[in-house]
This record gives C-alpha cells, structure tokens and sequence, in this order.
C-alpha cells in the first residue's frame, strides 16, 4: 500500500481497524450498531507472522498473505465485541464469510478461474452471511456467520467454525496493538 504495507494485509486488515477506529464514535452515538468483519474460510491456513507482518522476510505468498489478513479479520472482529462488551456497549462485532465465491478475487489464478465455473456459488450467495449477521435479529447470539456445506464453501447461512487461532486472547491483545502503533489509530484501550 501507499503506506508501506503488504497489499492484503493493509487493506484487508488495518483498513477495516483504522475505518472501524473512525466511525466509531458515530455508531456510538446510534444507540446500537453492528459491525460485520468479512473473514474467508482462508482463516483456517493463516497464522499471524508478528516478526513479518508484510512478509517481507521469506518468499512472498498471495495465498499466505490473503490468509493471514483474514485470520486477522475474525481476530478482530472476536476482540472488538469483547471489548465492546467489557465497556457494556450496545454495539455488536460479528465476522462472517462467503464460503466459495466466484469473484474477481480469484482472477489471476487460471486453475481458480477455471474452478470457479464449476464450484463457485455466485457472489449474491456469498454475500449472504453478511446481510444474515447485519440484519437478522438472532444473528447476536453467535459471532460468526457462513455457509455451511461441503467444508463450509456451499450452502445456506449458519453458525461458521472458528479456528482455535482466532480465539487466542493473547494473539488478539498483540495485534490490536501493533494494529494501534501501526496505524496510528487508538481505540477501546
């Protein structure tokens, strides 16, 4: 990014802390909120380098850095309602996924474009966990949202598995931390 970091990493994680950092003195002010993370089943491969974060250090993965910036997101979406909730605030954190979509996110890989025409649910579907944890009333009773077939790739919206990894309060406390100092952004201390 133009800040320094690694491509999916600074997107897909310190964008939505540093956003979610901004807006949240205005949901605050709403009487009640929710914010929804978009994770990936890709979470499950990831693990948090704290000493590369911008995989810098060894050989460069898109599918490394991908999943590690999407384990981030369901570890901040965990420790941001945990937060919330310690502060007895009214708004809610939950993460969701889309289970296999076929989207663009896919497009430089031949063999994934080619496996999107055969197994990838369309991106309507896979928004639907999303729209599911944003709107639906239960939907704050679990705090993570998927589809649930064939390794949770296909299928209607439900309760999504959480990786032991994205329940590490340890790693949750160290990367809002880091995710503080390198952002710039502090929050919910």
């Amino acid at each position: 990014t133009k800040d320094g970091f690694e491509l999916q990493f600074g997107t897909n994680h310190i964008g939505h802390f540093v956003l979610t950092g901004e807006l949240l003195p205005l949901l605050e002010e709403s009487g009640s909120a929710r914010i929804i993370t978009m994770s990936s089943i890709a979470h499950n491969s990831g693990k948090i380098d704290f000493n590369d974060l911008n995989s810098e250090k060894k050989r460069y993965s898109r599918w490394g850095a991908y999943s590690q910036s999407k384990l981030a997101n369901l570890i901040f979406a965990l420790e941001l309602d945990r937060r919330l909730k310690s502060r007895k605030s009214s708004i809610v954190s939950l993460g969701s996924h889309p289970g296999w979509s076929a989207t663009d996110l896919q497009r430089h890989s031949l063999i994934f474009r080619f496996l999107n025409k055969f197994f990838g649910m369309s991106a309507k579907k896979g928004a639907a966990p999303s729209l599911y944890a944003a709107t639906v009333k239960d939907a704050i009773k679990y705090p993570y949202w998927g589809v649930t077939k064939n390794g949770e790739m296909h299928g209607w919206t439900g309760r999504a598995k959480i990786n032991s990894k994205a329940k590490d309060l340890e790693v949750a406390e160290r990367l809002w931390n880091i995710s503080c100092e390198l952002s710039g952004i502090e929050y919910l201390n």
